[in-house]
């Protein structure tokens, strides 16, 4: 971030909304903008603090905000397609994206910020498509390639994203998702499986160092598929037992959560559409890992077909 007479402030404000704070982070924002002539990653802030906060109306005006401060800079634009799609606004956030595309010229980081949105969005051949494109634009970086793999697997692509994540692995080893999703992009086989090297990664790796939970995720997928399923079990329950202690939950957000969703995604949203021809409801469930699993069956069962 540049060095502004905000600069410091702000950082604060960015720890108070790291640390779930969000209603603290909202009023820091906006202290800052009264106190002086708004500034590009202020409003960009506050923005992300609002939707902390699902206020979705006030957050767009951010948005909005900062495109009209800096009409060119490619994160303000790209903020705003974002929070045009959480505002409801798909087709709007759709433009946006694709005019940044169009004007990426080969920038990675770009490509990729809009190859994630698109993701995000349920775009997943335009999605491929940034993706690609930015690995091309980069060859040698190892995150564009795990996304480009990503978004092939997505729609099936399986052997070009097991190509793409041998690219991956060999530019930066430690990136152990990329491990994990090669693991699972395809069956192995006794004649071509990575059960050594995932062994001997989790051996060098610390009691507590995270990279352990996708390696031990993607042990486990290989030693299923190898029919070794004792071993399997101990190498999922491994991974789980990590994962979980990293896992916080916060009643106050989900119950949050839960109110944003109802507000989003009522019966006035889905009149007149397939979905509200359907008999189905839609449960959301929320909780720990794992949760979903264990409350779907008697959700489902109790929930009427009106609800």
């Amino acid at each position: 971030m540049p060095d502004t007479p905000t600069g410091k402030p702000l950082h604060r404000v960015r720890e108070l909304l790291g640390r779930g704070s969000a209603a603290e982070a909202v009023l820091g924002c906006e202290r800052l903008l009264e106190a002086g002539p708004p500034e590009l990653n202020t409003l960009l802030l506050f923005s992300r603090a609002l939707e902390a906060q699902f206020d979705f109306p006030r957050m767009l005006v951010a948005a909005r905000q900062a495109v009209e401060l800096k009409p060119n800079n490619t994160d303000a634009n790209l903020r705003l397609a974002e929070c045009l799609y959480l505002s409801g606004d798909v087709a709007g956030a759709l433009d946006n994206l694709r005019d940044m595309e169009a004007t990426a010229g080969g920038r990675h980081r770009l490509l990729m910020k809009a190859g994630d949105l698109y993701e995000g969005f349920g775009q997943r051949q335009a999605a491929r498509r940034c993706h690609l494109q930015a690995m091309e634009s980069a060859p040698q970086n190892a995150a564009c390639h795990y996304r480009a793999a990503r978004s092939c697997l997505a729609l099936g692509m399986r052997r070009q994203a097991e190509n793409i994540l041998q690219r991956a692995i060999y530019l930066d080893p430690g990136l152990h998702a990329a491990w994990y999703l090669r693991s699972v992009a395809r069956t192995q086989t006794r004649n071509d499986n990575h059960v050594k090297q995932l062994s001997y990664l989790i051996d060098g790796l610390g009691p507590e160092d995270p990279g352990r939970v996708p390696l031990c995720y993607a042990l486990a997928r290989e030693l299923d598929d190898l029919g070794r399923y004792d071993e399997s079990f101990v190498c999922l329950s491994e991974g789980a037992r990590q994962r979980r202690d990293r896992v916080t939950q916060d009643l106050a957000e989900d119950e949050g959560r839960m109110a944003a969703i109802a507000r989003c995604f009522d019966r006035q949203r889905f009149a007149g559409t397939e979905a509200d021809r359907r008999p189905e409801r839609p449960v959301f469930v929320v909780g720990p890992a794992g949760f979903g699993r264990r409350a779907r069956r008697p959700a489902h069962r109790g929930a009427q077909p009106g609800g």
